[in-house]
């Protein structure tokens, strides 16, 4: 089957060109970080990790540790499991 693609040009003014380049660079860095959050490269995440990979603060992190979130400490180090994670914001779901 042939197919045919259509193209349609869009003038763009110059001023915006900057403004659309980086927001489509700032969804595709987002994008990016979220797959390779998905992919588990690291199961077991610092506590700073683990707020970037939530999406919170540290401090709203050390509340929810506060909260319940199990904690892993090992020595002085103190680590975070993804599945942990994810269990527990399960638990925070609310339907109306």
């Amino acid at each position: 089957m042939n197919e045919q693609q259509a193209t349609i040009s869009l003038p763009i003014p110059e001023e915006w060109k900057h403004q659309y380049f980086q927001m489509f660079y700032d969804i595709a860095s987002t994008a990016y970080e979220q797959a390779k959050n998905d992919v588990g490269e690291k199961r077991f995440l610092t506590k700073k990790e683990a707020a970037s990979y939530i999406g919170i603060s540290y401090n709203t992190l050390q509340s929810i540790i506060e909260e319940g979130l199990p904690l892993i400490q090992i020595n002085s180090k103190n680590l975070i499991d993804r599945e942990d994670i994810h269990k527990f914001l399960a638990g925070k779901k609310i339907t109306y």
